[in-house]
């Protein structure tokens, strides 16, 4: 490659810094540096262009063994060589992701920026530089699409708070191409992380995507980053909103819950109600955006508008929200009262909504005669032969069901599970309906007990609709 690209690269990142206000004269920026080529390419850039500004940081996940610990010497070396502070930091990734049930990847990232953060603080640094460029901006508002995130089309943002600076993304505006050019002609060498093409993580399954993409607008990264900045625009406004608007339908407030006038919350555009319920949740849960998205959103909006006097809904991590004739609560239980929602059972409002692991499950009460459509996710029962309150759990050792129309005969569900050839990896996760007293009343898609039968005598009809998740229970 000739000089001229570098030259490129440079004015780009150079205008882009310059538009967002990235780094100015008396920053101290630390760099979060992994060794790959991104990294390595911001690092080479802010070392020539801010060279007395940076301070080097490295976390070694001891994730890929002999590997890892190579590329922690590998940017310490370079430091070095070139004179730049270095740091690293070896966290128990493993001892996180058992104790909060993460990811590999989300454990990772929590101990990267928690170190960072105090990194930040034992520095007085008011900048965190990252290598995120403009191939993980489409990747990034492709997958959260597909995942319905809240947030959606935003995106990666540019400048973020963090401590008591900001997180800068100096190279979104650059494609993956335009660094690994900047590393050939400026003789910068680098690390190759080889999970990086492993299936197994989403990020890297939707990078195929983009070949197609760079052929139909080899400059696609910067169509992506410009709607991003334009969207995070937009809702900001929306979002200034929506707060004043919530404020005015709020009736109680605390750190873990928020009550809601629902006819003053029903009065407002449906663009702000969302929105509304989108800054009452990152209030009640700092990371909700992790795991909430926009379907809990309209989960929440339904059972304000129905015309039931009461409900209730469970949402992941504990997140409970119950209507009561005008009011909504919102909740964030304990972490005791989470590990039971998980662990052991949660009730099943009747009516209403209860969100399960592998999707949710919707109660109504109706006569006889309106009983509707029949189908392997939908239970009926004698409401007078069941005993309430009725829950939703995980199985559990000895579980056994009597399935209708075994005249009393008993079977366990194991052998169910193992009957209908469902993996072991689902069978941790499958719902399991019990009454009261502990017995098992349906297993979704599979048995349902003879307990509650519906008869020509039977005057009262409970119905359970058990909605899966797209890639949770497959039948």
């Amino acid at each position: 490659m000739g000089k001229g690209l570098v030259i490129d690269m440079n004015q780009t990142v150079e205008q882009f810094i310059k538009k967002h206000n990235l780094i100015e004269e008396d920053d101290h920026i630390i760099v979060g540096v992994s060794g790959g080529v991104d990294s390595m390419a911001l690092l080479h850039y802010l070392s020539s262009s801010f060279p007395n500004q940076i301070t080097v940081a490295h976390v070694e996940h001891g994730l890929r063994g002999k590997a890892s610990v190579e590329d922690m010497e590998f940017v310490k070396i370079y430091c070095g060589k070139k004179g730049i502070p270095f740091f690293y930091h070896q966290p128990d990734v493993v001892k996180l992701m058992k104790e909060k049930g993460y990811s590999t990847q989300e454990a990772a990232r929590e101990c990267r920026y928690s170190w960072f953060h105090s990194l930040m603080k034992q520095f007085k640094a008011n900048k965190l530089a990252v290598a995120h460029h403009g191939d993980d901006q489409i990747e990034t508002v492709l997958m959260r699409q597909v995942r319905g995130s809240l947030t959606g089309l935003q995106g990666i943002p540019v400048k973020r708070k963090i401590s008591d600076g900001f997180i800068i993304r100096p190279f979104l505006c650059v494609s993956k191409k335009d660094i690994i050019d900047y590393c050939s002609d400026n003789g910068v060498t680098y690390r190759e992380d080889e999970s990086n093409y492993k299936d197994t993580y989403q990020r890297n399954r939707f990078r195929k995507v983009l070949p197609f993409l760079k052929e139909e607008n080899p400059k696609v990264h910067q169509s992506f980053q410009r709607q991003s900045e334009w969207i995070q625009e937009d809702n900001r406004l929306l979002e200034l909103m929506a707060k004043k608007e919530i404020e005015t339908v709020i009736i109680k407030k605390n750190q873990n819950n928020i009550q809601l006038s629902i006819d003053g919350f029903l009065s407002i555009p449906t663009p702000l109600q969302r929105r509304g319920l989108h800054l009452i949740l990152n209030y009640l849960s700092p990371d909700a955006e992790h795991f909430l998205n926009g379907i809990h959103v309209d989960d929440m909006i339904t059972l304000m508008e129905k015309q039931f006097p009461s409900g209730m809904i469970h949402l992941p991590k504990g997140i409970v929200v119950e209507k009561s004739y005008n009011r909504c609560l919102i909740t964030k239980e304990s972490g005791k009262k989470e590990a039971d929602c998980e662990d052991k059972k949660v009730l099943i409002p009747i009516p209403g909504l209860v969100h399960w692991k592998t999707g949710k499950i919707t109660s109504t009460i109706h006569k006889n005669e309106e009983t509707g459509s029949n189908g392997d996710a939908i239970f009926f029962a004698d409401a007078k032969a069941i005993d309430f309150p009725l829950y939703v759990r995980s199985r559990r050792h000895g579980d056994r069901i009597s399935p209708l129309g075994l005249k009393g005969s008993s079977k366990k569900i194991k052998s169910i599970f193992i009957d209908a050839k469902i993996p072991k990896a689902e069978r941790e996760t499958w719902p399991i309906v019990t009454d009261a007293n502990g017995q098992v009343i349906w297993i979704p898609f599979l048995k349902r007990s003879e307990i509650g039968k519906v008869t020509a005598q039977t005057e009262e009809v409970i119905t359970l609709v058990f909605n899966k998740d797209d890639e949770n229970i497959k039948r």
